[in-house]
């Protein structure tokens, strides 16, 4: 018997592989798991290669966790109370973040605990509390700490000076910072007037850099930034967040959300892509986001694993990397996302389909 396949019959081979090639996922999804016997998992930060920080728990506890690849999930130390969270690790992985430092559980610190070494208290400035969000590569962390009339105020710690007041917009008043990048640069809150906040970049030798309002809103704040500078966050309009880019030359721009409600922007980085949170309806139900120069769209749409809602998206790396949490199997877990390669090109995968059909019999 002899087969025939006609040219018209390959094209629709090509182009019914083609569009599965169209239809592969961006990101392919790592669920980070729990230790030992604790119940659910956060992740909030990740390094530059890929290390993430988060928190355990059972539901009324926490510890904060450091997960690498190859070692996989670490609880670590409390300063002597029962909660602890992890936001920020650097590739060395050093953890930050803050915990309770008493049983009662009414005061806590911001703490550094280097990979293998012990929890570090980086104190406060006179205040009961403190807060650390973000270390670069340098080992520079960024954060919070109250004064002695207990308000806070941004700082950031160096090896071997510890906590550094960096001020605020106005020069008195309180201050937050939330994220640092590998340049030292800062980002976070900061009193700019009466009852209001605006969102500030930080630059040693410089100050702060007030990046001002947008829609009227006069609460702003900044989550997160790249080595650019480019900074993301949100304002609120009434009762609604949401998201905003910042660049030099640009100034602020709103980034749309999956809804006109509660939405925020979490991370950035150097490509300027930005990952975040929002909502699908008016009953805060949320869905984790990526913008890539256009409006939000949903992380679950984009992943190679079935069964996830992702819910919320803290942070992504160079390499486009993003931790966030997500509900795997009614609990809430930590996940890694890592890009796909792109699918080759038409002709090569023209080639590649050519190459592996049967030559008929003659």
């Amino acid at each position: 018997m002899t087969c025939r396949i006609t040219r018209s019959a390959l094209w629709v081979g090509l182009l019914s592989v083609a569009a599965t090639a169209n239809a592969t996922p961006e990101y392919h999804i790592e669920d980070l798991g729990v230790v030992r016997t604790w119940t659910y998992s956060n992740g909030f930060g990740i390094s530059s290669n890929g290390n993430v920080a988060g928190r355990v728990s059972d539901g009324s506890k926490s510890r904060a966790v450091r997960w690498d690849p190859v070692n996989g999930m670490e609880a670590i130390s409390t300063l002597g109370g029962d909660n602890a969270f992890g936001f920020g690790i650097n590739a060395a992985g050093t953890v930050v973040g803050n915990s309770d430092y008493d049983a009662n559980g009414f005061f806590s610190h911001a703490f550094r605990q280097t990979l293998g070494g012990a929890v570090e208290d980086l104190g406060t400035f006179g205040g009961h509390n403190s807060d650390a969000r973000g270390i670069n590569d340098a080992g520079v962390i960024a954060g919070a700490a109250s004064m002695g009339d207990q308000q806070p105020r941004a700082f950031i710690w160096k090896e071997g000076i510890g906590l550094i007041d960096i001020g605020t917009i106005t020069g008195s008043g309180t201050s937050v910072a939330n994220a640092i990048n590998q340049g030292g640069q800062v980002t976070g809150n900061s009193v700019a007037g009466v009852n209001i906040t605006h969102a500030f970049r930080y630059t040693e030798g410089f100050g702060m850099l007030d990046l001002g309002t947008l829609d009227g809103s006069t609460l702003l704040n900044g989550n997160g930034l790249n080595e650019s500078g480019d900074v993301v966050g949100e304002y609120s309009i009434g009762s609604k967040a949401r998201a905003f880019y910042f660049k030099d030359g640009v100034g602020l721009t709103k980034l749309d959300g999956l809804i006109d409600f509660d939405t925020r922007a979490q991370g950035v980085n150097d490509s300027g892509i930005a990952v975040g949170t929002s909502s699908i309806d008016l009953d805060s139900h949320y869905k984790a986001v990526v913008w890539k120069g256009g409006g939000a769209l949903d992380l679950n749409d984009l992943i190679d694993e079935t069964g996830w809602n992702l819910q919320e998206a803290w942070n992504i790396n160079a390499a486009g990397q993003i931790v966030g949490t997500g509900i795997i199997d009614g609990n809430a877990h930590a996940f890694r996302l890592t890009p796909v390669p792109e699918p080759a090109s038409f002709v090569a995968l023209g080639l590649g389909v050519g190459f592996f059909v049967r030559r008929p019999r003659k």
